[in-house]
């Protein structure tokens, strides 16, 4: 009769073993998903985090400095200067890079024809320069100031960029990335 009830307790003592290593097994399984749940949140958050980018080139408006397909690493930044080339939006909410050629404060200035409505970006804003067109009856001279955190941005390839001549100075908060060189 002991030696029954012996076999009796070690068949229960089987039955809660086997009980507890599937009980582990499941329990192992669900840490592991829980572990690989936190781990793709770290993961996500590092990366939204992060302040560089990869940046592709569309177009030619940055050429010769930037061909078409280039592969650039923009930055996050709240400085920029004259020089610096960005990733921005622009007025049709499409991203572009271009170069900030003024800053806020700066002056700039167009010159039109009285026949033509056609107005020209004066890029030497020499006064040698504008003295001349001042001169000419034909010409006029618009002067205009880039206002208080904003900027004046141009692809170097002034006859295939869409830019700053033609939807004005942008915002600072439009400005996405500063390409890091």
């Amino acid at each position: 009769m002991a030696s029954r009830l012996q076999s009796i307790l070690e068949q229960k003592a089987k039955k809660q073993n086997v009980l507890a290593l599937s009980l582990h097994k499941k329990g192992s399984a669900m840490s592991r998903k829980i572990k690989f749940l936190l781990l793709s949140l770290i993961a996500i958050a590092i990366m939204l985090a992060n302040p560089y980018k990869l940046i592709v080139v569309r177009g030619n408006s940055m050429y010769p400095t930037l061909k078409n397909g280039s592969i650039l690493l923009g930055k996050k930044s709240n400085y920029f200067k004259r020089g610096d080339i960005i990733v921005a939006q622009n007025d049709l909410f499409e991203v572009i890079v271009k170069r900030i050629k003024y800053v806020g404060g700066d002056n700039y200035y167009y010159s039109f024809s009285k026949d033509s409505a056609e107005f020209t970006l004066i890029e030497d804003d020499s006064y040698a320069n504008l003295y001349k067109i001042i001169s000419t009856d034909n010409q006029s001279i618009m002067h205009l100031v880039v206002p208080k955190n904003q900027y004046y941005i141009l692809g170097d390839n002034r006859n295939e960029s869409d830019d700053s001549r033609r939807f004005g100075s942008i915002n600072k908060e439009s400005i996405i990335y500063k390409i890091v060189k």
